[in-house]
């Protein structure tokens, strides 16, 4: 089997023998290669082409011992490569740790990471992360993303700079930390698709500088802390996929923009106590917001949504709304609008001038578009599968001939009209690449398109 051994400036493939003896360990192939150095700051290894049915694999491993004398090494990159031996001798000054597919069940004890930035170990074997607490006053990134074994997170109590935690697709997880509230610097909290998580620990309205949180595919989330009322500083929330109707708060007393929200979403539900909340409390901080696939309807979606005077990205896509409360075109900020698959969508409202991007991908029941800004100009539109579309505001408009005067039609050349109204022709969009059958259409197209002088 070859493996690569990279690193800056110099490339080492070292052949990697079953039933090679001791003497001939990786460690020693590297060390003896006379071009090698301290100065050396960064390795990469990657492990290609393994037998995932084989016995014993342990002839194809890496023993630690091959990092031996490499303590100016900065930065190491792994990718499904199981080292054996103790990390006594383990390069203690790294500064970011990629390790794909870590293969045990827990970090080891004497594993250094006090000097760690970075840490991933992304699709790992990991049950648990950590023994206790661990004091890593250096880390800033922590991603765990794709550990399918790992039921719970770790103590965050050693880890006061954290900027960034993944724990997406942690398909097990069952339960953060309360010491997640400790994070006094943690911006960004992606928990998407951990399907098996419950509910989030109240501590995490402690969390004043938490900019982004994505709770996407959480399924079995059921309740919501009372305390995220205190994520003031959010921008972004993401939450795809929930059954919001069915979140409930432990507290009816919540006072800020998490209870209006919740209250929006879940207007026409029955719910174990009753809410009373002025819709112009809603945050102003959000940017980002995402509701695709909730279950969202018309009475979900306040009359009044210009509170969130902020709002850039605005996704509602895969919901049973028939249409959108007209003051949508006060979201002055609004940069693009993704309604895909929503179904029972029948119409539009105006929409803002600061539109840059709308999706109507699969509305099968969108039938006209008025009121676009800035169509043919800065405006990218969606319209894909829209199969009862028959009208774009500055676009194109389909009407049967019957709707027309019968001189209008006689101009066309068409002589025999009462034969014509009863044919049966298909029809092919080209803007929805959609077709059907129908009676004899008349087209209209509106283009108005400024060319510059050549």
């Amino acid at each position: 089997m070859s493996k690569e051994v990279r690193y800056t400036g110099t490339l080492f493939n070292v052949k990697v023998a079953k039933r090679r003896s001791s003497e001939e360990t990786v460690d020693k192939l590297l060390l003896a290669d006379p071009g090698y150095s301290e100065k050396r700051r960064r390795l990469n290894f990657s492990k290609h082409s393994i037998n995932a049915n084989s016995k014993s694999s342990s002839d194809e491993d890496l023993e630690t011992d091959a990092f031996t004398g490499m303590p100016k090494l900065r930065i190491v990159q792994l990718s499904y490569v199981q080292l054996t031996g103790c990390y006594e001798n383990f390069p203690k000054k790294l500064r970011l740790l990629y390790w794909r597919g870590f293969p045990l069940k827990s970090i080891p004890n004497d594993f250094p990471l006090e000097s760690l930035v970075a840490l991933d170990m992304r699709n790992s074997s990991l049950r648990q992360v950590w023994n206790g607490t661990k004091v890593l006053g250096l880390l800033k990134i922590l991603n765990l993303s794709h550990s399918h074994g790992l039921s719970r997170s770790p103590d965050f109590s050693g880890l006061p700079n954290l900027n960034i935690l993944v724990l997406k697709d942690c398909i097990r997880l069952v339960d953060v930390h309360e010491s997640v509230g400790n994070l006094k610097r943690l911006v960004s909290l992606n928990l998407t698709g951990c399907k098996n998580l419950r509910q989030l620990p109240k501590e995490i309205g402690r969390l004043k500088s938490l900019e982004k949180l994505n709770i996407s595919g959480c399924s079995k989330l059921t309740k919501l802390p009372m305390e995220l009322v205190e994520m003031e500083s959010l921008t972004m929330f993401h939450a795809d996929g929930i059954a919001i109707g069915q979140l409930v708060f432990p507290s009816s007393e919540v006072k800020s923009w998490c209870a209006d929200f919740w209250y929006w979403v879940s207007k026409a539900r029955k719910w174990p106590q009753s809410f009373n909340f002025s819709l112009a409390s809603l945050s102003r901080s959000l940017v980002s917001l995402s509701l695709a696939n909730c279950n969202l309807s018309d009475d979900s979606i306040p009359i009044n949504i210009s509170s969130l005077s902020l709002l850039q990205y605005l996704n509602l896509s895969e919901n049973p709304i028939c249409s959108l409360p007209e003051s949508i075109k006060d979201l002055l900020m609004l940069k693009e609008l993704w309604l895909d698959s929503c179904t029972s969508l029948q119409s539009l409202p105006e929409l803002p001038l600061s539109l840059v991007e709308l999706k109507v991908i699969d509305c099968t029941s969108l039938e006209r578009i008025t009121n676009l800004p800035n169509l043919l100009k800065s405006l990218f539109l969606d319209i894909f599968g829209c199969k009862k579309l028959v009208e774009v505001q500055g676009l194109f408009k389909l009407e049967p001939l019957g709707n027309f005067h019968s001189e209008f039609i006689k101009n066309l050349g068409f002589l025999n009209l009462d034969s014509i109204g009863n044919t049966e022709v298909e029809l092919y969009n080209k803007l929805t690449e959609t077709r059907k059958t129908g009676p004899v259409q008349v087209l209209s197209l509106c283009l108005s398109l400024s060319l510059s002088p050549t």
